[in-house]
């Protein structure tokens, strides 16, 4: 159980999310692992096994979600292409427009 609490804890930290999704699925085992103990006989905390489980499964879950929202997020972040460098295009100073940058950022009326 305490390893799903700690994947919970992870997924609520969006820089921690990659961590979540790695302990997840080691909560799922153990929660399984120590219900089939309970089932045998040989430990008891059903609740505790079951709660594990759970959390694991939450855990990973929410924490793939996040990823792949934060993937996506980075991918929709882009600025059109173009690094904004005039040099870019293979060594050629592009004047045009690093003039047209410039006239873009005073307004329409700069221009005299």
């Amino acid at each position: 159980m305490v390893v799903g609490v700690v994947g919970v804890f992870l997924v609520t930290t969006v820089y921690f999310a990659v961590f979540a999704v790695i302990v997840g699925p080691v909560a799922v085992g153990l929660g399984i692992s120590a219900r089939r103990k309970v089932k045998r006989g040989e430990a008891h905390g059903s609740g505790f096994a079951t709660a594990g489980l759970v959390m694991g499964i939450v855990s990973s879950v929410i924490g793939a979600a996040v990823i792949a929202l934060i993937v996506i997020a980075f991918a929709l972040a882009g600025d059109g292409g173009g690094s904004g460098d005039p040099w870019e295009d293979g060594g050629t100073f592009r004047a045009g427009a690093v003039a047209a940058d410039r006239d873009a950022e005073r307004g329409p009326t700069a221009r005299v």
